[in-house]
C-alpha cells in the first residue's frame, strides 16, 4: 500500500520479521531463486508457534513454510499463521496428528503445493 513495486520474490532483509521476533523459527533467503521461507522447524510447542505468527511481519507471503523433523507440534490449530500465506508447505517427518478446520485458511489462495508425510 505504500506504492512500492513488489517483486515476484521478496528479498531476505526486506520481508524478513527481526529474527529475535520469530525464534526460534528462521527467516531463510533461497540463493538460487531469491525465494524466502520460514523454517519452524525447532518449535517448542503450539502457543510458541501462535505466539511468533502475532510478530511484526513486514511481508505478508512467503514462499515456504517448513516444520520438519519436530516431535512437539501435535495440533496446527486455527489461525495458527495469523494472516501470513505460503506457497509451498512442508511438514514432514513430525508427531503431527491433527489439522484443524482454518489451519491453513491464509494460504487457501496462494498454496500451489503441500507436502505431510511420515507425520
Amino acid at each position: 500500500k505504500d506504492g512500492r513495486h513488489q517483486p515476484e520474490y521478496y528479498g531476505y532483509e526486506q520481508y524478513c520479521p527481526d529474527a529475535e521476533d520469530i525464534a526460534p523459527c528462521v527467516c531463510i533467503q533461497d540463493s538460487v531463486s531469491n525465494a524466502v521461507a520460514l523454517d519452524c522447524s525447532s518449535v517448542e510447542n503450539e502457543e510458541q508457534l501462535k505466539q511468533i505468527f502475532k510478530a511484526d511481519f513486514p511481508f505478508k507471503n512467503f514462499h515456504k513454510f517448513y516444520l520438519l523433523f519436530n516431535n512437539n507440534i501435535k495440533v496446527l490449530e486455527a489461525g495458527v499463521f495469523n494472516g501470513i500465506s505460503f506457497e509451498q508447505i512442508d511438514i514432514k517427518y513430525t508427531d503431527l496428528e491433527v489439522v484443524e478446520l482454518q489451519a491453513l485458511d491464509s494460504s487457501y489462495e496462494t498454496a500451489t503445493e503441500m507436502r505431510l508425510y511420515e507425520n
